[in-house]
């Protein structure tokens, strides 16, 4: 059994028989070998006496290396939470917020953290968006692109509710299309369009939708010397709103702007250490939940938990990000992240 990238950011499962049908983009290997064979109608056929399973890795060389380290688990982990996401998508407001709070509460749920995710930021669409009846935010046809650190008409409340921890969600790069370099506030931070570029293996598999507008019009990319200075000054800017940590998204999406920084590895490590960097200094602790950033979203539900741990468990807190709490699997979702030492935070549709 194998774990491929199937998407940029998401993996899939695959099963096969020889070393040929192992596909690109393989990102976990999992041989079974046995050691006998017994003999029937003069047939060798194998048994499953003695079995041998074998896990290979890739493991990256040249400037980058693994340890482990102790680390303090992120207060989030220990609370019930609510993620914004698909109750508003883009447009979440400060009354919705409330609603949702207020709903969570009176069915005798109520979370002690919250997640405001997309939607609270001062964006531009770059591309007006062609009318979509769903309103999903699944099929892009334009790219936005954040103008300033500080949010729109959304604000942050902890008491009433008896929140104990409020999160906010951006992506890695600023926002999906990263920062406007135009932005009076963006300019400080010397951003220029640069566009992506997608590696052989990406491209044999599934393209990702929201990828064609990015090709397109390219990514408003602030350069690693300045990344640390921009979290800085917007994890600084959402504590004094006493805002207690922060979701970063979409950060598989640096891989396709390594050109010219020593390629993927090399740029996402200078993006990490600074973001750390910044969650520590500004939150005085390690609330950080990274999003699209092992690709693994996609596999078995029933084995999702396990391969989390067993790639990342030793050094990293596994997240299987929210779930809807009026699914028919709703209970297994809870059970299966609490078993896996995972936090465990809902979403609520549109219509609750």
């Amino acid at each position: 059994m194998c774990l491929f990238r199937f998407k940029l950011r998401w993996m899939i499962p695959s099963f096969g028989d020889s070393g040929r049908e192992v596909p690109a983009e393989t990102q976990m290997l999992l041989l079974e070998t046995r050691e006998k064979s017994t003999v029937q109608n003069g047939l060798s056929k194998p048994t499953t006496e003695n079995s041998l399973y074998i896990l290979l890795l890739p493991v990256l060389d040249g400037p980058f290396r693994a340890s482990l380290q102790g680390n303090t688990i992120p207060a989030h982990v220990d609370w019930f939470g609510w993620s914004t996401w698909d109750a508003f998508y883009h447009k979440v407001d400060p009354e919705g917020i409330e609603k949702g709070l207020k709903s969570l509460s009176e069915g005798g749920f109520p979370p002690k953290f919250l997640i405001i995710d997309e939607g609270w930021q001062n964006k531009v669409m770059e591309v007006e968006a062609e009318a979509d009846e769903t309103d999903s935010p699944y099929h892009a046809t334009s790219v936005d692109r954040l103008t300033s650190i500080e949010e729109n008409d959304t604000y942050f409340i902890e008491e009433e509710y008896g929140l104990k921890l409020v999160y906010a969600c951006h992506a890695l790069i600023g926002s999906w299309g990263g920062v406007l370099p135009t932005s009076e506030e963006m300019r400080k931070y010397d951003p220029w369009i640069k566009h992506i570029v997608q590696s052989p293996g990406n491209v044999s598999h599934v393209i990702c939708t929201t990828l064609g507008p990015m090709e397109k019009y390219g990514i408003g990319m602030i350069a690693p010397s300045n990344i640390y200075r921009f979290y800085d000054d917007l994890h600084s800017y959402l504590a004094s709103c006493n805002v207690d940590g922060v979701k970063v998204d979409v950060q598989n999406v640096l891989e396709l702007l390594g050109s010219c920084y020593g390629g993927r590895v090399a740029l996402m490590g200078r993006y990490q250490e600074a973001l750390e960097e910044s969650v520590i200094r500004n939150f005085h602790r390690n609330n950080l939940i990274c999003g699209m950033s092992l690709s693994n979203d996609h596999i078995y539900s029933s084995s999702r938990v396990q391969l989390l741990g067993l790639l990342m468990g030793e050094i990293a807190v596994p997240d299987w990000d929210m779930f809807f709490s009026d699914h028919y699997t709703a209970e297994f979702h809870a059970a299966a992240r609490a078993f896996g030492g995972c936090p465990v935070y809902v979403q609520l549709r549109r219509s609750h």
